[in-house]
């Protein structure tokens, strides 16, 4: 197994990366403050917005400098009901400088098949005039909005597709087309029609399954 060597730096990001060769970084990371009054430790994370918007416009001078022309730069910012547009703001200092190629949202939270159970993690908050906040901004930046991604590495990969290797799988559709149809039969679900139903309703099933992938092929 190929191990990995990691090197931790701590130092300010704009002097450690004007110390770099200029376009020598493949892929820069960075969730940077979101000036929300978030207890950043000694960091006072409520600076007034041009000040905060200066600090990242230097920063993302830096990270132009630095990263290479076929580079990627993955940007994370947060925001809350009362300042919704500092994601946003922080986006465009950065648009100043690269080109927004992806925006992906962040879903911190979800409820799977309207189940009762929910998944991911969020700060939930109680009030009357805003809902709790599930989501944040990752902003894919590159210099010219025309660099390769590797779409497998980020998605699902599906071999009967080529062009776009991430989609939904074929094995995943016809799951979900057998669920389908298993609920359409008052089973709880396809496992619960395997173990249960008679020999009638099961060839009952594999028609209305056939069926169903013939109308609405994968």
């Amino acid at each position: 197994m190929k191990q990995n060597n990691y090197k931790f730096v701590q130092k300010d990001c704009i002097q450690w990366m004007n110390d770099q060769k200029e376009s020598s970084i493949d892929c820069i990371i960075t969730s940077p403050p979101y000036n929300l009054d978030i207890k950043y430790g000694k960091y006072q994370d409520d600076l007034p917005r041009e000040s905060y918007l200066k600090w990242l416009n230097d920063i993302s001078i830096a990270c132009k400098r630095v990263l290479k022309d076929d580079g990627h730069l993955f940007l994370n910012v947060g925001y809350s009901n009362v300042d919704p547009f500092v994601a946003m703001d922080v986006a465009q200092v950065f648009r100043g400088h690269f080109v927004l190629q992806n925006n992906f949202t962040w879903v911190k939270h979800i409820f799977v098949n309207l189940a009762d159970k929910s998944y991911g993690i969020y700060k939930p908050i109680t009030s009357k005039r805003f809902s709790s906040n599930t989501t944040e901004n990752i902003f894919h930046f590159t210099k010219t909005g025309n660099v390769s991604v590797d779409r497998i590495a980020i998605g699902h990969r599906n071999e009967t597709h080529d062009k776009y290797p991430e989609l939904y799988s074929e094995g995943r559709y016809i799951a979900v087309q057998r669920r389908k149809i298993a609920k359409r039969m008052k089973f709880k679900n396809y496992k619960d029609l395997l173990a249960n139903a008679t020999e009638a309703q099961l060839k009952e099933f594999e028609l209305e399954l056939k069926k169903l992938l013939k109308e609405h092929p994968f």
